[in-house]
């Protein structure tokens, strides 16, 4: 495995497993992820709040195959497959790497020389979330819908299986499904018959409301990383303030610990702009580029599929 798949797993809160054997959900035309990636990144991101650095995200999208000739998996399989997996990622496994793989990554992160220096750096930066071990997401719809306008809730009550692995180290309190609708849907072979899966069924958008909430009360808690930016000396993050506009006479000191993503004065820019807001309208447009080539209408100059979070 690349470095950068690894670190991919890192500084999220949980996975989205997509049951997933003949590989169609990433398919060009109708494949499940890019419906979900696009609302999902709305429902998350808020401009000049959000922390996005290190690759901060609220889900790592994982597609899950299996020989045909073999059973289903259950929510105790990928309960376990979960387990395993956040436990070797947890069990020191960048410093067991070849050395190629690391230094290939020291020329794109313009970090420090030695491998030591390197693996230092990469811990305070790329944390494997405690959340992400407590709590994972299970999809079981593989293609978007194809037919009729689009609205959001065609992606946000597509049912999923929201799913308790019992581990809570690291974690500010317990957390209890008391709170999310419990929906009446079940997805078909995901039963967990033994009784040892703490699980419900309910919608994507429940799940995600749910992880988001769940995120804000372990930021209020604890943080969601243990790592200060000015922990980072490639780069001279005062100076590129300064360069930006940022005068200490006016706006007071720069506040190194908290993410560069909300040094910005929102009464001034009430709207997204600049370089952040260009590189994703671009990416957007390409989206929905995609998504209209599934024969679908989609009201480009409407929010709703962008800022809906009701």
């Amino acid at each position: 495995m690349a470095v950068r798949h690894i670190l991919d797993y890192h500084n999220k809160s949980t996975a989205i497993y997509l049951l997933d054997p003949q590989r169609q959900g990433s398919h060009l035309l109708n494949g499940i992820w890019k419906f979900v990636d696009i609302w999902l990144y709305r429902q998350w991101f808020k401009p000049y709040e959000t922390d996005i650095e290190y690759g901060r995200y609220v889900a790592k999208s994982v597609s899950l195959g299996w020989d045909t000739d073999t059973a289903r998996p259950t929510l105790t399989d990928i309960a376990g497959f979960h387990t395993n997996l956040y436990q070797e990622l947890s069990a020191d496994i960048l410093r067991r790497l070849p050395d190629d793989l690391l230094s290939s990554t020291k020329a794109s992160e313009n970090w420090q020389d030695s491998k030591d220096e390197l693996l230092v750096a990469f811990s305070q930066r790329y944390i494997l979330q405690p959340l992400f071990k407590a709590v994972f997401i299970v999809l079981d719809q593989t293609l978007g819908p194809t037919e009729g306008p689009l609205t959001s809730d065609d992606i946000g009550n597509i049912p999923v299986s929201l799913v308790r692995t019992g581990c809570t180290e690291g974690l500010s309190g317990r957390i209890s499904f008391d709170t999310i609708h419990h929906d009446r849907r079940v997805l078909s072979g995901l039963g967990n018959l033994d009784g040892t899966i703490d699980s419900v069924q309910t919608t994507l958008k429940t799940a995600i409301q749910f992880i988001i909430g769940l995120e804000k009360r372990e930021m209020a808690a604890i943080g969601m990383r243990l790592s200060l930016y000015f922990l980072d000396s490639s780069i001279d993050l005062e100076n590129e303030a300064r360069g930006l506009g940022w005068d200490q006479s006016i706006h007071g000191e720069l506040p190194l610990d908290l993410p560069t993503s909300t040094w910005v004065d929102k009464s001034h820019y009430q709207e997204w702009t600049g370089a952040g807001a260009h590189y994703h309208a671009g990416l957007a447009h390409v989206a929905i580029r995609f998504l209209t080539a599934t024969r679908r209408n989609y009201p480009l100059q409407n929010d709703w599929w962008w800022w809906d979070r009701a």
